[in-house]
């Protein structure tokens, strides 16, 4: 929920902020939350009202909806790089290891965040991932709806590209640790 005003607000200090004097690009608030209502938020009621209703159903079809949802990501990233190749070879050298770097810091900080709070070592490297790997898709998709900006987009599609590489690393130290935490008999 939080989202619906950090978003707006956050994208549009960083336009303010790094988007120089070449183009004057403001992310509308009210489509914004409207966008972010049909995207995030209907999704995410439907799918808890579904568990609550038919909680077989639900768990059914939750590794296909998994897969959409990654299609999805996949054919945005792609769609990007074919349009926007030039752009993403010339602008990897810098935009690749701030990708890298912010997914990092993401996947890091939430899983901080979540042991500072109590939350288990399974459950902080789960929120950690949640964190880390779930927005490139919305982020593509608010720079090609509504900021109409494919360039806007490379960005993005650069970390959604980027950010399985600290995510892998994360899931093979996080299934060491969980292992090693049950192989002593620790509560994880």
């Amino acid at each position: 929920l939080v989202t619906f005003v950090s978003v707006p607000l956050l994208v549009n200090l960083a336009l303010d902020w790094f988007g120089g004097e070449t183009r004057e690009i403001r992310l509308p608030v009210g489509q914004t939350v409207l966008h972010l209502a049909a995207l995030v938020l209907v999704p995410v009621l439907l799918g808890m009202g579904l568990r609550r209703v038919a909680p077989g159903f639900a768990q059914r079809i939750e590794p296909w909806v998994s897969r959409f949802a990654l299609l999805l990501l996949l054919l945005l990233i792609v769609v990007i790089s074919v349009t926007q190749h030039e752009l993403l070879l010339r602008t990897f050298p810098e935009l690749g290891p701030a990708a890298l770097a912010m997914c990092s810091a993401a996947i890091g900080g939430g899983f901080l965040l979540a042991r500072l709070s109590g939350l288990g070592l399974r459950d902080a490297i789960t929120v950690g991932m949640e964190v880390g790997v779930q927005n490139s898709t919305l982020a593509i998709v608010i720079a090609l709806t509504l900021l109409d900006s494919p360039q806007v987009a490379v960005p993005a599609a650069m970390y959604g590209l980027l950010m399985y590489v600290p995510a892998f690393a994360v899931v093979l130290l996080g299934r060491r640790a969980v292992a090693r935490q049950q192989a002593r008999g620790a509560v994880v």
